[in-house]
């Protein structure tokens, strides 16, 4: 497996989010890592986010005005 492809404990989490959510604003997703997790900056969120869509293929998104809906593209069972 290439470096690129794994999954961090961080994305992990934000796709276990995803997975319970369906789907998810970055301030939705980020909410949810504070509570769970311990605090985490909303850019942290967009940007991992981010990879985690351009780079490693594990989720997408849709645009509704100027918010990001997150949407896991893997189930949890492939990733």
């Amino acid at each position: 497996m290439r470096k690129s492809s794994m999954v961090t404990d961080r994305e992990l989490e934000i796709m276990k989010i995803l997975w319970a959510r369906g789907n998810a604003t970055v301030r939705e997703v980020q909410e949810d890592l504070n509570r769970d997790a311990g605090p985490v900056a909303y850019s942290t969120v967009q940007t991992l986010l981010n990879i985690m869509e351009e780079k490693k293929g594990l989720v997408w998104h849709v645009v509704d005005g100027r918010t990001f809906i997150y949407t896991p593209k893997k189930s949890s069972e492939r990733t």
